[in-house]
């Protein structure tokens, strides 16, 4: 008989689902839709947004809480906004 007060806990991202493309060419593929055909360097602003914002995004892993899903949304949000700053946008 399974004990009711089990829990099994799942890390969804890379565990139970995988990106399937990088970051950076989703950001240029959706560059490319929006008419910018060189937005500059989205290596370089994709990665600025990773060094910048992991510690953020970690920290909804690390604390053992149910994540905020307004925190969560404004860090992608700031991600986004991050990325089109650093490409002039």
């Amino acid at each position: 008989r399974a004990n009711p007060h089990m829990v099994v806990l799942f890390d969804a991202y890379n565990t139970l689902f995988y990106q399937t493309r990088i970051h950076v060419d989703i950001w240029r593929g959706l560059m490319a839709q929006l008419g910018y055909e060189h937005p500059g360097n989205i290596w370089d602003a994709v990665e600025d947004a990773r060094g910048i914002l992991t510690p953020r995004y970690r920290a909804f892993e690390t604390s053992g809480k149910r994540a905020d899903q307004t925190e969560l949304l404004q860090l992608w949000e700031d991600w986004d906004i991050h990325i089109l700053e650093r490409l002039s946008i």
